[in-house]
């Protein structure tokens, strides 16, 4: 009589073959998440830009929606600090809703709030990128941002405060650039309250120009953003610690 057969085992999977799949279960994870936020950007920008909501930036639909949130009383600045926080996060121009806030809530008022604002939609912004693409971007180009990377781990908070400074530039942009860099969220956070400050006051006070003092207000703003404009210049250029920055990025290996 025959033996029962043996059960047979399974055979063990070939060395390294465990590592290749989990590397390889990563790498569509991480596609995943990129092909996400490509989704994301691309839906943001056509809301923007391509939606019936492009229109409440224009010009003269500005006087109805100024009516629109003064009827909102004590509610009045949550709301416009919310929609402050959700125009930043989808990609539409911040300093639009500066001057809203400076012609609503006066200069320095329509200024802390929508600082506030910007702030929030700066970080869902931040938040949302990293999460879906930092890791993507390293693993396909680490080797390559090897000098972009030490910068701005070692000068987070400098780098973001020179860039938010510039008279010049796209607020999501940066967003996303710095959300694929190592920076710290505190780093970013402090960098770009201390950067984007200035130009969101003079905004305010350009918007707040509609409620009196009308030459007065629009000189000085005017002014005072050339003058930004140059002081920034003057700092980039004659600052030690700009230079040696810009030579460690220069030197990184």
């Amino acid at each position: 009589m025959k033996g029962s057969p043996r059960a047979r085992l399974p055979t063990p999977p070939p060395p390294g073959s465990l590592s290749r799949l989990l590397r390889a279960d990563m790498m569509s994870h991480r596609r995943r998440r990129i092909l996400l936020l490509s989704g994301l950007l691309l839906l943001l920008a056509a809301v923007v830009y391509l939606s019936p909501l492009r229109q409440v930036f224009h010009p003269a639909a500005r006087s109805a929606l100024e009516a629109w949130i003064v009827a909102l009383g004590p509610w009045a600045p949550f709301m416009f600090v919310l929609m402050t926080a959700m125009v930043v996060a989808a990609g539409a121009p911040r300093l639009l809703m500066a001057v809203l806030g400076g012609a609503v809530f006066g200069w320095f008022a329509g200024g802390m709030l929508t600082l506030l604002g910007t702030l929030i939609g700066c970080w869902i912004t931040f938040t949302y990128a990293r999460w879906l693409g930092y890791d993507w971007l390293q693993a396909r180009l680490g080797p390559r941002l090897s000098r972009f990377n030490a910068v701005f781990r070692r000068h987070g908070f400098l780098m973001t405060f020179g860039l938010r400074c510039a008279p010049v530039g796209n607020c999501h942009m940066m967003n996303l650039m710095l959300a694929f860099s190592p920076i710290s969220c505190r780093a970013f956070l402090l960098g770009t309250m201390c950067g984007v400050l200035p130009t969101t006051t003079l905004y305010a006070l350009f918007g707040s120009a509609a409620g009196g003092s009308w030459f007065l207000r629009v000189t000085t703003a005017s002014v005072l953003l050339i003058a930004l404009g140059l002081i920034y210049t003057l700092i980039a250029s004659r600052s030690q610690r700009v230079r040696d920055i810009l030579t460690q990025f220069a030197n990184q290996k």
